[in-house]
């Protein structure tokens, strides 16, 4: 996080008040694996899982996202923006797969 996106690094704002975010690859990388994240159940406050909050449906959309993000922008990323989607990318499929399978297996 650079300076001027950081809070703690504006003394002029309250905490409380939304800081903007510029508009940039990995930040969409970010939001897109947020809401995917979210919708895995992970909720953020208190840094666990909520089985209540898992949408599989709209996780594996977020997770299409970022496939067709990576396949549309293959040759084009810089090595960092392109490290970033994978990784990304892997640990959002891996959890996807992990809940998936979690789900079944509370059914059964």
């Amino acid at each position: 996080m650079t300076d001027e996106t950081n809070p703690k690094t504006q003394p002029d704002k309250p905490m409380n008040e939304p800081v903007e975010i510029p508009a940039t690859f990995p930040s969409l990388i970010m939001e897109l694996s947020l809401g995917a994240q979210y919708n895995l159940g992970y909720d953020f406050q208190n840094d666990k899982q909520d089985p209540e909050k898992i949408n599989l449906v709209m996780a594996k959309h977020y997770i299409d996202y970022l496939i067709m993000l990576k396949e549309k922008t293959k040759g084009n990323l810089s090595v960092e923006e392109g490290n970033l989607l994978s990784h990304q990318l892997t640990q959002l499929e891996l959890e996807y797969v992990r809940v998936s399978n979690q789900k079944k297996e509370d059914k059964a």
